[in-house]
């Protein structure tokens, strides 16, 4: 075996006499592939023909076919005694082959000619989307079962609203003015909204008859200055209330507020960039601002950039619209209404008419502008109220992200409509004083004649914060709320941040509704595991014949990330919060879409996360198959996003054939609600993309689509063990697996980026944290884009790259490129911009080497590659990795042998001293 290949190596001239070699077997993708792996001091040069020699050899001599030829600098391999002499461990070898811990000056990699059991799908001409093959075989099979219900909800129509303090019903009312006007006339003295003030300083209350009269001032200040119905007005403020003022004075006018948040000093130039975008393509008229924003934009650094838009010359078609300061805006004795002559005009209520204009931008920076007309945003608001049973008594509390969904609405509507007060906190007072959270609930602690009760359990407060102001703070508010809104990277940012000394001194017994918003999968990764039970795992593994699973460390790394311990109370949001009292049914996941801002909620389920494990093999086909991790230990694991309100209905729909799909297949999610946007601005597919119907269905119903991809699974609730079943509640909840844009097809087979991304970077402790992107590009090359910690054993992270994928998602990646911390495209938030990865590796402005001496990168060439991505042994492909050195004397890429035969991975790299 191993010493008698290596003599013929020798024997053959292939190593030089001063060399050592040993060979062993890997597994990948369940198939046992040949290594060969050798010391020789030779020159680089000379590498690449002694790794032909060698698979030349054992190919026509032996009929091997070798998977790796692995060449590393004299007396770095692991040694042992035999039979006298000191030669290379073969068991070691192969250990720190399988782990990445090699030391190679050069790697040979040849998957077409080894690597055959890489995955089909049932169909490559009809696809997943255009077949039922996959159904078919997947219920022929057992693997899923006979009927069940239709993947589409119901819907229940909310017959009222009504307000507690009046018992009127409030959907009478058909746009949220009318109800502001209706607060003021039923209790004007009632606080609407009260401002936090920094350093602890008591705060103004604005009461619902004030409120009213300082929009009525800044409307007539606003129609003073030219502005009209239809106008689009651009809405440039902190979170404050004179944004709340400037949004409803231009509801009342019949202008279009297009609110967007203040520039940063830090990125001025990206956002006032983003102004001048959104001013020329929304066609604004006016700019309302404050007197801080004003400053910010007129500085001269923003005029600069302003200047080389809008040169202001004569020959110039446009100009930057006037800006207005709102503060200038002077008292006002008149109130809205007849007396004032500010009301909703009938025409302004057409379904058509566009109200309000909400930007949203995604990682890539991609802009979307949604248009909501007055029945969007009362139908928003009614939502909000019923589904989270906000009551007027109970207070709400906003710190910014109050320019786009539920931020919004939470920060200038929903107080108005269901009638409870709402808290400004003042992104600088919270900067320049953390504290004043604490400070306000020491203070309003006895004093009963303040509208909110921080103590009170019945206070109802909903939380809205961004990750750049999440501090301790966060927590103390949770600890006087029955309901929170958040994010995943503000519980990060807590949770990292929060020393554990700080968790003694509150309580989060009062939290009943903690909802964290996102608009894609939910990451289970939250979940909290013990080194204990992987440990019994890979004991009942290794009882089911997965011995394998445990001798690589990869496959351990992913157990304990998917860990199905997941589903436990083990939480990691509870580990941290449970001395706290923290109820495990309080952590809440909201599907918020800018379609919708709530779609699903787990809102009040009384119930954990639902978890399922399912199986990627059927999940790349496109039907659900749950599993235990004891059958498939590179399963995947999902939360559920919730059930949908009372006035909204999901349907889960193929996205080519637009008929519901059956139970057990994933579809896009369609959603038919009253509280859907109207329209993307400048959108000329309205119909196919917000009135899509379904095919031999009711042609009444329109629904939006939402483009992300997901399915309803049933669940039951409640019941007692002793009444046989009586008692039982059953619903569907909604899965969300990510948009469907970002997926991609290998061999007539759906794979999903942040599976494969996940994969790779749990492969090896050399790979960062959410240091992945993996795209399609150009002739369906799969490329990853992976950053390491340390260019120390770059080289051999490669063999583990490509065995984690195979043995995962069963398909052969085509590119990869290793670059340095900082290179990876992310946004300010830390989100993945895969569009900005896809840009760069096609105008080849990948940028490698800038923060370490050297960087590496896998090219590739594959010709004759075919439309679906089949893999075969006479498809020509060839990857070399070169050294680049950051200082001078940049190595070039070596020209591609396009005369090979056969798919070989290269590398070469001098050994680092």
């Amino acid at each position: 075996g191993d010493g008698y290949l290596c003599n013929c190596l020798s024997a053959w001239n292939c190593l030089p006499r001063n060399s050592s070699s040993t060979t062993f077997e890997t597994f990948v993708n369940d198939e046992h592939l040949p290594v060969v792996v050798c010391e020789s001091g030779l020159p680089k040069e000379e590498l690449e023909k002694v790794s032909d020699r060698i698979v030349e050899a054992l190919l026509e001599d032996h009929g091997v076919r070798v998977y790796s030829v692995v060449v590393c600098p004299p007396g770095s391999l692991p040694r042992h005694f035999k039979n006298g002499r000191r030669v290379l461990h073969a068991m070691l070898c192969k250990k720190a082959f399988e782990l990445g811990r090699l030391p190679p000056v050069h790697l040979r990699l040849d998957t077409d000619r080894t690597v055959f059991n890489v995955a089909w799908g049932d169909d490559l001409e009809g696809g997943i989307w255009k077949s039922s093959v996959a159904y078919e075989n997947a219920r022929r099979r057992g693997d899923i079962p006979h009927g069940g219900p239709p993947q589409h909800t119901g819907m229940e129509p909310v017959a009222e609203v009504m307000d507690e303090r009046t018992s009127f019903d409030l959907t009478k009312f058909t746009n949220i003015t009318d109800v502001l006007l209706w607060r003021t006339a039923m209790s004007p003295d009632d606080t609407a909204y009260y401002i936090m003030e920094g350093r602890g300083r008591e705060g103004k209350t604005i009461t619902w008859r004030k409120l009213n009269s300082k929009i009525a001032a800044v409307a007539t200040f606003l129609r003073t200055k030219g502005v009209k119905p239809t106008d689009h007005v651009l809405l440039v403020f902190p979170h404050s209330m004179d944004f709340i003022e400037a949004v409803h004075a231009c509801l009342v006018l019949g202008a279009v507020p297009i609110p967007v948040q203040q520039p940063e000093t830090a990125r001025l130039r990206e956002d006032i960039n983003s102004i001048i975008s959104i001013v020329v393509d929304l066609r604004v008229s006016h700019i309302l601002v404050n007197t801080q924003t004003e400053e910010s934009i007129k500085s001269k650094p923003a005029q600069q950039l302003i200047k080389q838009a809008f040169p202001g010359n004569a020959g110039a078609t446009s100009k930057f619209p006037e800006i207005i300061n709102v503060l200038k805006a002077p008292k006002f004795s008149k109130m809205l209404g007849k007396e004032s002559g500010f009301l909703i005009n009938a025409e302004w209520l057409d379904p058509k008419y566009t109200a309000i204009i909400l930007v949203y931008y995604t990682p890539d920076a991609r802009r979307y502008c949604v248009k909501m007309g007055h029945d969007t945003i009362v139908a928003q608001c009614r939502t909000q109220k019923v589904t989270c049973q906000m009551k007027s008594q109970r207070g709400l509390v906003t710190c910014v992200k109050s320019f786009s969904g539920l931020g919004f609405l939470q920060g200038t509507m929903s107080g108005i409509y269901v009638g409870c007060p709402t808290v400004l906190i003042s992104p600088a007072d919270y900067y320049a004083t953390p504290t004043i959270w604490f400070d306000s609930i020491n203070r309003f602690k006895g004093n009963n004649s303040f509208f909110f009760s921080p103590l009170n359990r019945n206070c109802q407060t909903s939380v809205a914060l961004t990750l750049n102001t999440t501090t301790i703070i966060f927590i103390w508010v949770l600890s006087i709320v029955k309901d929170a809104f958040a994010t995943y990277p503000m519980i990060q940012h807590a949770m990292a941040n929060v020393a554990n000394s700080d968790y003694r001194h509150f309580t989060l017994q009062s939290v009943q509704n903690l909802m964290l918003a996102t608009d894609t999968r939910p990451k289970p990764e939250y979940c909290k595991y013990t080194y204990l039970d992987v440990f019994l795992f890979v004991l009942r593994c290794l009882r089911t014949q997965m011995i394998v699973m445990v001798l690589k460390l990869r496959a351990f790394n992913n157990i304990c990330h998917h860990s199905y311990f997941c589903s436990s109370p083990d939480h990691q949001i509870l580990s941290h919060f449970s001395a706290n009292r923290l109820e495990k049914e309080a952590i809440n996941t909201v599907y918020s879409h800018i379609m919708n801002p709530m779609i699903s909620t787990r809102s009040y389920m009384l119930m954990e996360p639902v978890s399922l494990y399912l199986e990627l093999r059927s999940l790349r086909k496109g039907i659900v198959r749950p599993i235990t991790p004891e059958e498939d230990p590179f399963g995947v694991m999902l939360h559920d996003s919730g059930i949908v309100p009372s006035t909204t209905m999901i349907a889960i729909v193929n996205p080519e054939t637009r008929m519901i799909c059956p139970n057990n297949v994933v579809g896009e999610i369609w959603v038919a609600s009253d509280a859907n946007v109207k329209s993307f601005y400048g959108s000329d597919d309205i119909m196919a993309r917000f009135a899509a119907t379904i095919e031999g269905g009711d042609r009444r119903t329109v629904y939006a689509r939402t483009g992300d991809l997901g399915f309803l699974w049933t669940v039951q609730r409640g019941g007692d063990p002793m009444s046989h079943g009586m008692g039982i509640e059953e619903g569907q909840c909604l899965f969300v697996l990510g948009p469907i844009g970002e997926t991609f097809e290998v061999n007539g087979l759906m794979h999903f980026p942040v599976d494969v991304e996940l994969t790779i970077e749990k492969c090896h402790p050399m790979v960062a944290s959410e240091g992945c992107i993996i795209f399609q590009g150009i002739e369906n090359e799969v490329v990853a884009v992976v950053q390491i910690k340390s260019p120390d054993f770059a080289l051999s992270l490669i063999p583990v790259i490509v065995g984690a994928v195979l043995d995962e998602h069963q398909f052969k990646i085509d590119l990869i490129v290793l670059v340095a911390h900082g290179q990876l495209p992310k946004s300010r938030l830390g989100e993945k911009q895969r569009g900005k990865a896809l840009a760069a590796h096609l105008n080849g402005s990948f940028v490698y080497g800038n923060h370490f001496s050297r960087s590496f990168e896998l090219i590739c060439s594959h010709p004759g590659m075919s439309f679906i991505s089949a893999r075969s042994p006479e498809t020509t492909r060839r990857y070399r990795c070169h050294s680049l050195k950051k200082m001078g004397n940049q190595a070039k890429r070596k020209p591609r042998n396009t005369s090979a035969t056969h798919l070989w991975c290269e590398f070469d790299l001098q050994p680092s001293i």
